[in-house]
């Protein structure tokens, strides 16, 4: 049928051939382009990836905000302690009374003090910990690049190479937004503390303090 239509009508279907051929060529050529760019993407995402999540660049990232921040941590340390100094009197306890100046108020002050230094070192213990998980990182992608070069040279559907190539582009692209998502929580987490360690003072609000370093916990684990 197709040749018969051909003979009657030659000129259309020499354009639809031609037109068909070079949608073709074009579109090996873009999955080509895309296999090309695989190994360099790759590569260039992990050393982004190890950029992104460098510990000294958020907390520097975190310091202004937290030291100015910071300035109204003893306004509102005094207050916690003198809502905390009024529960502890309403209810007739001398003991919690104690305990909010010589224990309570003396730790916020200290977190806030430690507070950047130790998320520097829990930062580092991750990103040593990643290193260490990741050792092999390097041979994979260039396994993967290699395995997507090769099914070029195969029977593989040019439209299957295209998509695989793009899955590849777009997971290290998502993969790169992640980890910039987590420096940002990071960052925000930090300067949260001179904020949220002196209003731990007051026993309403002390498991706050607590959720907050859980929180800054378990988000920089999740890049490991």
């Amino acid at each position: 049928m197709h040749s018969l239509m051909c003979f009657l009508n030659p000129v259309s279907c020499a354009t639809t051939s031609i037109a068909k051929a070079s949608l073709g060529d074009l579109f090996d050529a873009l999955t080509n382009w895309v296999l090309s760019s695989v190994s360099w993407l790759l590569h260039s995402t992990g050393v982004v990836l190890n950029a992104t999540g460098e510990p000294a660049s958020i907390v520097r990232a975190a310091t202004p905000e937290f030291m100015t921040l910071a300035t109204l941590s003893p306004v509102l340390l005094l207050v916690a302690l003198l809502i905390s100094s009024l529960h502890a009197l309403r209810h007739g306890d001398a003991t919690a009374l104690w305990r909010s100046f010589l224990g309570i108020g003396p730790a916020c002050v200290f977190a806030i003090v430690a507070a950047r230094p130790l998320a520097m070192v829990a930062l580092e213990a991750v990103n040593q910990l990643c290193t260490t998980a990741g050792s092999s990182i390097g041979g994979g992608e260039i396994a993967v690049s290699r395995a997507l070069t090769a099914l070029t040279a195969t029977s593989t559907p040019g439209f299957g190479l295209f998509v695989l190539a793009t899955l590849v582009v777009v997971g290290g692209v998502l993969l790169w937004c992640e980890l910039v998502v987590r420096a940002v929580v990071l960052t925000l987490l930090i300067v949260l503390v001179p904020v949220v360690f002196p209003l731990a003072a007051i026993p309403a609000v002390r498991r706050v303090g607590w959720r907050l370093v859980e929180t800054f916990l378990a988000v920089a684990l999740s890049k490991f």
